[in-house]
């Protein structure tokens, strides 16, 4: 053990990790909180009639970023529903695992940090691929990353479920309310971000020349020029916001659309309640994009 650890994440628990997910988004938030933690990371994958094993260790060797620094594109790579996979592949790269784990607990042998072991069944051979820390990658930082890598479902049922075994509980509702605006405030920070970014240097330095405070300039200069490239997109995420409102049914809040499944499960007729919700959410959504296009629009002509 290297010390007690005061966080109420259940892998502070653990002093290694071995994962076997099938999903990006689940093996990005792995690997970001083990580097966080300091913790070692025994990788394992499987595809059709191939696997992949590595250890991953930032404090000492490179990470799951190293490997692949940004996940695919959706869609882009089958699951292994819809792939397929040789089921022995599971218990052959899950051996392999295990024997790192043994290696890294123990401290004898030489682990595969800094390796990829490449699995090919139908050939039945093994091949080994170098892995080094890239120097020009991003820190993993903490919350932004952990928050884009999880899932909303995954944090309302942290917030509602999991968080109050260690002394914050919180109602349905309110759970719901923090996990919306806690994901959807790391996404636009990264819009806010980029459209100050997206500012002319000039601009910067001319405001800094007039000796303007710092209020009157980001008021009446930097974000009047920030905001506008970045409307679109605050727009489609006040929309995505919306959508993802029937998430919270999963910790029982009984928001519009759980309504209408009640109301399909008294009468035994889904097509009327579960259509009036989409009519609803249909027209919300036009609603909500007609007002971001107007007040554009509006910018637009301010300048």
């Amino acid at each position: 053990m290297t010390g007690v650890q005061t966080c109420a994440l259940p892998i502070c628990d653990y002093d290694l990790v071995l994962d076997g997910t099938d999903n990006f988004a689940t093996r990005y938030l792995v690997n970001d909180t083990c580097v966080l933690l300091n913790k070692p990371y025994v990788w394992g994958s499987i595809y059709r009639f191939d696997g992949q094993v590595s250890v991953f260790w930032n404090e000492h060797g490179p990470n799951y970023r190293d490997l692949y620094p940004v996940p695919p594109p959706p869609g882009m790579v089958p699951s292994c529903a819809e792939g397929g996979v040789l089921g022995v592949l599971c218990a052959t790269v899950g051996a392999i695992q295990a024997t790192e784990a043994v290696k890294l607990i123990t401290g004898i042998g030489e682990t595969l940090l800094g390796r990829l072991m490449v699995y090919d069944a139908l050939e039945m051979t093994f091949r080994e691929i170098k892995i080094r820390k890239d120097p020009e990658g991003e820190p993993i930082t903490g919350l932004i990353e952990f928050i884009r890598s999880t899932p909303l479902l995954i944090q309302v049922y942290f917030l509602f479920y999991v968080f109050p075994n260690y002394g914050l509980n919180l109602s349905a509702m309110q759970a719901g309310i923090i996990g919306i605006a806690l994901h959807y405030a790391c996404y636009t920070a990264e819009v806010y971000r980029a459209g100050l970014d997206a500012v002319p240097r000039s601009q910067w330095e001319a405001v800094t020349a007039l000796n303007m405070k710092p209020w009157t300039a980001y008021r009446d200069v930097i974000l009047p020029q920030a905001l506008r490239p970045v409307l679109p997109a605050l727009g489609n995420y006040l929309i995505s916001i919306l959508k993802d409102t029937p998430v919270l049914s999963a910790i029982t809040v009984v928001e519009i659309m759980q309504r209408a499944k009640n109301i399909g499960s008294e009468s035994f007729r889904y097509l009327e309640p579960i259509t009036m919700v989409g009519v609803f959410f249909l027209i919300l959504s036009l609603g909500l994009a007609w007002c971001v296009r107007r007040l554009e629009n509006r910018m637009e002509l301010a300048r």
